[in-house]
Order: C-alpha cells, then sequence, then structure tokens
C-alpha cells in the first residue's frame, strides 16, 4: 500500500469517527480557510495588497474637475403636434415637426402652455434642452411664440 492510499484511509476513519457536529465544524473550518486562502493568494497573484498607489496631482482644483453636463437654451421653430402616447405623466406632451414632416424636438412644459395650442400651428419654443431620444432633443419650454 503507498503512502497516499495509506493517508486516505486513515482521513477517512478519522472523519468516520467523528460525530455530526463536529464533522459539520471541521467543514465550515476547511472552507473558512479555503476562502481565505483564496482571498490571500489571489490578491498576491493581482500585484500584492500592499503596494500604495499615489494618485497623479491634479494641475486644476476639485471644483475644475467636477464634470457637469452641458445645459443648453434652444430655440426651435416648427409646427407643434401632441404625441399619442405619452410615456410617462412627467415625459413629453407634444413634438414639434418642420416642413417636411420630419420630428425637431419633443416639448414639455411644467405648466399647460402647450394645451391651449391648436395642432398644426406654427410656433417658435424657447427653452432647457437637457436630454435626447433618438438624437432628437427633449426640450423644457420656457416661452412660446406664435
Amino acid at each position: 500500500m503507498s503512502l497516499p492510499e495509506n493517508l486516505y484511509k486513515k482521513l477517512y476513519q478519522k472523519a468516520e469517527a467523528l460525530r455530526p457536529t463536529q464533522l459539520l465544524l471541521v467543514v465550515a473550518l476547511v472552507a473558512i480557510l479555503g476562502l481565505l486562502g483564496g482571498l490571500f493568494f489571489g490578491r498576491e497573484l493581482r500585484g500584492g495588497g500592499n503596494s500604495l498607489k499615489i494618485a497623479p496631482q491634479l494641475d486644476k482644483s476639485p471644483e475644475d474637475a467636477i464634470i457637469r453636463p452641458e445645459i443648453k437654451v434652444e430655440t426651435i421653430t416648427g409646427k407643434i403636434f401632441p404625441v399619442e402616447k405619452q410615456i410617462s405623466p412627467n415625459s413629453y406632451s407634444h413634438m414639434l415637426v418642420d416642413d417636411s414632416g420630419k420630428t425637431v424636438a419633443y416639448l414639455l412644459t411644467k405648466d399647460d402652455k402647450l394645451k391651449i395650442v391648436i395642432s398644426g400651428t406654427v410656433v417658435t419654443a424657447s427653452g432647457t434642452v437637457w436630454e435626447h431620444e433618438n438624437y432628437i432633443p427633449i426640450m423644457t419650454v420656457d416661452e412660446l411664440k406664435f
């Protein structure tokens, strides 16, 4: 009988002699040791955990490093039509269409400015463009001119 076979038999006999609670404790201990060993060796293989990484110095102050979304105030002219399906109550309710029938912008307001406009009327809408849907701007209308 070779050494590994003899070792396996001894381990098996000792495991058979353990009570269920002791066996559960041994299995949990082996699992925890395996997890800790895996975490330690994985960390070491990825470049070590003790290396200190220093961020490069920025030439700008932290306020300059903050990226803020660009808010554009635009004026768009076209025929106004209601949108048939609203995605949500806070979504756009109308659209501006140019002379060729192409949608130029989707419109929404915080009040009822758009509800009083007759469908197909040529208007000039001024407001904040804050998002795009399929490359078509969504505008919060501040002012409508007929």
